[in-house]
């Protein structure tokens, strides 16, 4: 989480009026509305700090196992208490996931606009600068999608949190059952932290240095957290029929869209500068 609130002064201090209300827009687009986003900023180091110990203090009997590769056993039990303390235990622990993801995404609305006006402003309106904004909003067209999924897949389970029980259960090796809603939302978590914790550092080190380089690991960092994205697009397609028959979108073709973005950026381009030269000089004459 540290990582995303050094974006923070990023967004505040990006182009004006339009890049406050891309923010103001990534946040509702995340599904934080007043009452959730309170929720979190009172909660937020008990949900965040606090919760990477949770593996020690939840309830007996609470999965102990990482079921992803992307996620920890803290977190399996941080999600598991969270919907047996009910609706608006689940609801706050919701809410923090989504302003993650929405606190990234109005960082990357920021950066592509400082770019933008860096791009189009003299006298840093050089090809190199060009390149880079060029890049960061292909990969804001992959990352507008991708928080569009994870956005709609968090308003779905708080909506059918009642029917938590109703798609059946999973037991993993050594590990105490599970639901499949339960299992599910461990997965938004896990995806919201990778966020937070490995991509969220590559837009810091590129707000910091501006080069093409950090760049190239920003985008290395999204198409890999888009991988994570799409297994559990196919999981859903696959394997999560009940909740799919009660709404729940698998969204295959939007990450495949995304992918696409991400994919088509060259990496490492190079730069050549502009050489002045005198045609005459070309027969050999001096």
């Amino acid at each position: 989480m540290a990582f995303l609130l050094e974006l923070v002064p990023i967004i505040a201090d990006a182009i004006g009026d339009a890049v406050a209300s891309s923010a103001a827009d990534a946040v509702a687009g995340a599904g934080i509305d007043a009452g959730a986003g309170a929720a979190v900023e009172a909660g937020a180091e008990a949900g965040i700090d606090a919760g990477a110990d949770a593996g020690n203090e939840s309830a007996e009997g609470a999965p102990k196992t990482d079921t992803t590769a992307t996620g920890t056993t803290a977190g399996a039990d941080t999600v598991h208490q969270a919907i047996i303390d009910g609706a608006v235990s689940f609801g706050n622990w919701a809410a923090t996931q989504a302003a993650k993801q929405g606190l990234f995404f109005a960082g990357m609305k920021a950066t592509e606009a400082v770019m933008h006006s860096l791009a189009s402003t003299s006298p840093t309106n050089t090809p190199f600068t060009n390149v880079l904004a060029s890049k960061i909003q292909k990969i804001n067209q992959a990352e507008t999608i991708l928080h569009n999924i994870t956005s709609d897949w968090s308003s779905w389970s708080t909506a059918h949190f009642a029917n938590k029980d109703n798609y059946g259960s999973i037991t993993a090796q050594g590990a105490a059952p599970m639901t499949h809603f339960e299992s599910f939302e461990y997965a938004i978590g896990a995806m919201a932290d990778n966020i937070a914790n490995k991509v969220a550092p590559c837009l810091t080190a590129f707000n910091n240095a501006k080069t093409e380089a950090t760049l190239d690991a920003l985008r290395t960092a999204v198409l890999s957290y888009a991988q994570t994205v799409q297994r559990q697009c196919i999981d859903i397609e696959q394997n999560e029929q009940a909740m799919v028959s009660d709404g729940l979108q698998s969204h295959v073709t939007d990450i495949a869209t995304a992918l696409q973005h991400l994919s088509s950026i060259s990496t490492h381009e190079v730069i050549f500068p502009t050489i002045l030269f005198d045609p005459d000089q070309l027969d050999g004459s001096s």
